[in-house]
């Protein structure tokens, strides 16, 4: 395992190219840019990508035969058309962050399969075509459609989190 000091804002570029020992590096949270080749030939597996990157820059991550999991934190940063050539992965992302609805289907140079990750305390039905999901911010998001059961004051299935809602969304 590699790990940056906090101290670094960019990879540069070609700065691990064709290390192909390189199988896990723990990317600091200061780091705004993966630039060209970066990791390109590497025999990295899995790659946290911080919430900070604001850009992914040309093959990025050409040909890291290895990689299957890409695991995103933050909003979508830039990621150029090549990022990902040769890649076959599943991307994970912020399945709350809108910015990330533009990404979905692209592939940016590879095989990417897209899957949004839900940051939930807890969730449930609530009725016969109804969803709850309780974030850890304390939003409430009932989705689906048609009617929602009866509950009294204390049987409704979040209520063991009522003094953790602050908001509350209808989404369907």
């Amino acid at each position: 395992l590699v790990q940056l000091p906090m101290t670094v804002h960019e990879l540069g570029y070609d700065v691990f190219h064709n290390c192909i020992n390189l199988k896990s590096i723990e990317l600091p949270e200061s780091l705004t840019t993966i630039s060209g080749n970066a990791f390109r030939g590497t025999g990295l597996q899995s790659i946290t990508i911080p919430a900070n990157v604001t850009n992914v820059e040309l093959r990025a991550f050409r040909f890291c035969e290895d990689l299957t999991e890409v695991i995103f934190t933050g909003s979508m940063p830039y990621i150029a058309d090549s990022a990902f050539d040769g890649v076959t992965a599943t991307v994970y992302y912020p399945g709350e962050d809108t910015s990330w609805e533009h990404a979905i289907g692209n592939h940016y140079g590879g095989n990417l399969t897209w899957v949004p990750v839900f940051d939930y305390v807890d969730e449930g039905t609530c009725g016969d075509n109804l969803t709850w999901h309780l974030r850890q911010d304390g939003t409430l998001i009932i989705k689906g459609s048609g009617a929602m059961d009866d509950y009294g004051a204390n049987s409704a299935p979040w209520s063991g989190y009522k003094s953790q809602i602050v908001d509350v969304q209808m989404d369907g």
